[in-house]
C-alpha cells in the first residue's frame, strides 16, 4: 500500500514538473515570437523611414534640377535680351554731303607696329578680299603764320582692295578729333553697339561715323562695302566695353 502510494506522489511530481518544463517552454516560445514581431516591426520602420528619405531626397534633388534649368532658361532670355540691347543699327542716308581741303601734312608710318593702339586694331575684322593695307600719320600747322606742320592730328589706316576700289579709312587720335575732308548736317538717330553711342551715315557707296571709345576719338569712311561687314568692323573695335 505504501509502495502505490509512493508511486502516486513521483508521478504527480514528474507530472507537476513536466507540466512546469511545458509551461517554461511556451514562454520562452512566446517571448521569442514577441521579439521576432519587433524586430520585424523595427525592420519594417526602418525600411520604410529609408524609402520616404529617398523619395524625400529625391524629390529634393529634382526640384533642384528643375530651379536649375528654369534659371538657365531665364539666363538665356536675359542673354539674347542684352545681345540685342547691345547692338542697336540705325543707318541715316544722306541726299548730298559737301567737301572741303584739308591743310595738313601726311606722313607714311614705317614701324606700324609701334603706332598707339596698334595691337588692337591690328585684330580688326576686315573684309577678307582686302589686299592692301597702309598707314599714315597726319600733321597740321600750330601757327598758320608759319610753314611748318608740326601739330599732330592722327593717324590713319587704310585698307582696300587694289583691283575693285573697296577700301576703309579709319582715323584715330587720343587727343583730337580726326579731321574730315566733307561735311554734312550731323543730326542722324543715335545708334549703339556694346554701350557706346555713333551715328552712321550713307550717301551713295559711302558709310560714314565717328565715336569715341577707350580714350581714343575715331572716324571712319568705307566705299562700297556692304552694311554687314560694317557692323562686324565696328564691332570689333567697340568689344570688350561690359564686363
Amino acid at each position: 500500500m505504501e509502495n502505490e502510494k509512493l508511486k502516486n506522489q513521483i508521478r504527480k511530481s514528474v507530472k507537476e514538473k513536466i507540466a512546469v518544463s511545458n509551461m517554461r517552454e511556451k514562454i520562452d516560445m512566446e517571448k521569442r515570437n514577441s521579439k521576432k514581431v519587433i524586430y520585424s516591426v523595427l525592420s519594417t520602420c526602418a525600411i520604410l523611414m529609408l524609402c520616404v528619405g529617398i523619395i524625400v531626397e529625391t524629390g529634393k534633388n529634382k526640384k533642384e534640377e528643375n530651379q536649375s534649368d528654369l534659371n538657365h532658361q531665364y539666363a538665356s532670355v536675359e542673354d539674347i535680351s542684352r545681345e540685342k540691347k547691345e547692338i542697336e543699327i540705325n543707318i541715316n542716308q544722306l541726299g548730298s554731303m559737301g567737301a572741303t581741303k584739308l591743310d595738313i601734312d601726311v606722313k607714311t608710318v614705317e614701324n606700324y607696329y609701334m603706332i598707339p593702339y596698334f595691337e588692337v586694331l591690328s585684330n580688326l575684322k576686315i573684309p577678307s578680299d582686302f589686299d592692301n593695307t597702309k598707314y599714315y600719320k597726319r600733321f597740321g600747322r600750330s601757327d598758320r603764320s608759319k610753314d611748318e606742320y608740326d601739330k599732330f592730328i592722327d593717324y590713319e589706316f587704310i585698307y582696300s582692295n587694289t583691283s575693285n576700289g573697296r577700301n576703309i579709312v579709319i582715323a584715330f587720335s587720343d587727343t583730337n578729333e580726326p579731321l574730315r575732308d566733307y561735311f554734312f548736317k550731323d543730326e542722324g538717330k543715335v545708334s549703339t553697339i556694346n554701350g557706346i553711342e555713333l551715328t552712321i551715315y550713307q550717301y551713295k557707296d559711302m558709310y560714314m561715323t565717328k565715336f569715341s571709345y577707350s580714350g581714343y576719338h575715331f572716324d571712319i569712311e568705307t566705299k562700297e562695302i556692304q552694311e554687314a561687314e560694317l557692323v562686324d568692323l565696328l564691332q570689333s573695335i567697340i568689344k570688350d566695353f561690359i564686363k
